[in-house]
């Protein structure tokens, strides 16, 4: 009997790291530093593979810098410089490890438009100002143009995609000595 308390609670755990749930990455709280609205901001190498490490990688577009800060306020946001200091508007690219059902970004101004793409390039929406997208095509890459300020948070969900090959066969190796047990357990 504990040999299938333990298999059934393995499974379970697995089931459960299997969907870990929306995660939000709050850049007012992150290791930013604010280079006064310079170009490729020093603070930014750290953060970008942070968010690489949950599934995210950002990029900027057309040879950008990345720019940290929010205008005037003190709050730390991610924006994209095209030319002068501290102007923040341009584009940013970002592409999900694995596709994501839930999307939002909260934004310093809402002053930006984001374009939403499934694992196809097809386009799914766009949207302007903060906003949150749950629908039932996942979202594998974005565009965002900011027209004056950063982006505050980025929320997205990488347990909505479909588990690699891998992970399936623990799952179903799993659920098979489940079964083998009970089957052992009821024959005797």
């Amino acid at each position: 009997m504990k040999r299938v308390v333990v298999c059934v609670f393995s499974v379970l755990c697995l089931a459960a790291l299997l969907h870990a749930g929306p995660v939000t990455f709050d850049f007012r709280t992150s290791s930013l530093v604010n280079n006064n609205g310079g170009n490729n901001e020093p603070s930014i190498g750290p953060v970008l593979a942070q968010l690489q490490s949950m599934g995210l990688t950002l990029t900027t577009v057309g040879g950008l810098g990345f720019n940290v800060g929010c205008g005037t306020t003190t709050e730390n946001c991610l924006g994209a410089d095209q030319a002068s200091v501290s102007d923040f508007n341009g584009y940013i690219h970002g592409v999900f490890t694995a596709p994501s059902g839930t999307f939002g970004i909260m934004e310093a101004n809402d002053f930006s438009l984001v374009d939403l793409y499934d694992a196809g390039g097809s386009f799914i929406g766009s949207y302007n100002k903060t906003f949150n997208y749950s629908g039932a095509t996942p979202v594998s890459f974005f565009d965002v143009f900011l027209s004056v300020d950063g982006m505050y948070t980025i929320t997205f969900d990488p347990s909505t995609s479909t588990p690699e090959p891998g992970t399936l066969g623990m799952l179903g190796a799993g659920l098979l000595g489940v079964a083998f047990l009970l089957r052992r357990k009821f024959m005797m």
